[in-house]
């Protein structure tokens, strides 16, 4: 008898699961398909720089930059992201972005200074650089995911640079190819907006019974662990509209360590570290390219809304 160990392919998909199926049947339908990579190195071209400080008083500057090689996020309307924005859950509207690591360049006066550079579709430049609103609520999100993949704080206060489209020399970067969950952090002023809407969920939970699933957490194994999660389905009676996957992860203080997949039938949660995973069959068929994911810093819940088919 083979472990479970065995049961592994390279890539990290484990034979019999439904993603080994559906991969396995699509090469015996499509014999002569090449797999398309998910990952590709991207040269950016500069949009524009925006310049503010650390908490530490250091001077810092983003490259916000472009390349047809990052995904193209959905279309929507000025009123649409209103909406949005007001409801405090920003997973309804996800941004394709790739942050690159720190790079250390001189400013004008020839100071040390620390850039980064963030690339995103050329379209959605264009969109942003058109709208206020869609500027604004791009560098929130810029700040979510400099804090989450670097820890850094920064002021509040920017100012966008006039005469200079990029500071220092734009670096190469790999991105993905096709979609993938996102997993947005929130920070207090999400959380004080989300506080009334998650006080319904919880009563919402009360009265659903059987259609909610609690695991307790357990040890697999010596060095994994499955945590605790909820699976709600929305509405609770009638065609389902919604899967929202709650897990809670006491032991994590940032989404960094977390890596989510999520296929029409199925849901993978693993660690860096491999220490946790958790390796789901959805009850409901979903769309996994409008699934949006939100980790809650304060509560250590991390939320998976899948829409279903």
């Amino acid at each position: 008898m083979s472990s479970k160990k065995d049961n592994y392919i390279e890539g990290g998909i484990e034979e019999g699961s439904k993603l080994f199926e559906k991969l396995l049947l699509d090469s015996v339908k499509n014999p002569h398909k090449q797999l398309e990579p998910e990952n590709k190195t991207v040269a950016p071209k500069p949009g524009f720089c925006l310049k503010t400080t650390s908490e530490k008083g250091e001077k810092v500057f983003v490259n916000v930059c472009s390349s047809e090689g990052v995904l193209k996020p959905k279309d929507i309307s000025e009123d649409e992201l209103k909406e949005i924005w007001a409801s405090g859950d920003a997973t309804k509207f996800r941004i394709p972005m790739a942050i690159g690591d720190v790079h250390k360049e001189r400013d004008k006066s020839g100071r040390d200074c620390s850039v980064y550079d963030i690339i995103i579709n050329p379209s959605f430049l264009e969109k942003i650089e058109k709208s206020r609103l869609f500027k604004e609520f791009f560098i929130t999100l810029v700040y979510e995911g400099l804090s989450s993949k670097h820890d850094l704080q920064l002021n509040v206060d920017y100012k966008i640079l006039k005469n200079r489209k990029a500071i220092g020399t734009l670096q190469m970067q790999m991105v993905r190819t096709k979609s993938t969950p996102v997993i947005l952090e929130m920070n207090q002023e999400m959380y004080d907006l989300e506080k009334e809407q998650l006080a319904e969920q919880q009563a919402a939970k009360n009265s659903v019974g059987n259609q909610l699933r609690e695991v307790s957490t357990k040890r697999q194994n010596t060095q994994q662990i499955t945590p605790k999660y909820v699976i709600i389905r929305e509405p609770p009676t009638g065609p389902a509209e919604y899967l929202i996957l709650e897990v809670t992860l006491p032991d994590h203080k940032s989404s960094k360590s977390l890596i989510l997949d999520v296929g029409e039938d199925c849901c993978i949660l693993t660690s860096n570290d491999g220490k946790l995973k958790l390796d789901l069959d959805l009850p409901e068929a979903v769309n996994e390219n409008d699934t949006g994911a939100q980790f809650n810093r304060k509560t250590k819940v991390l939320t998976v809304t899948m829409p279903c088919i």
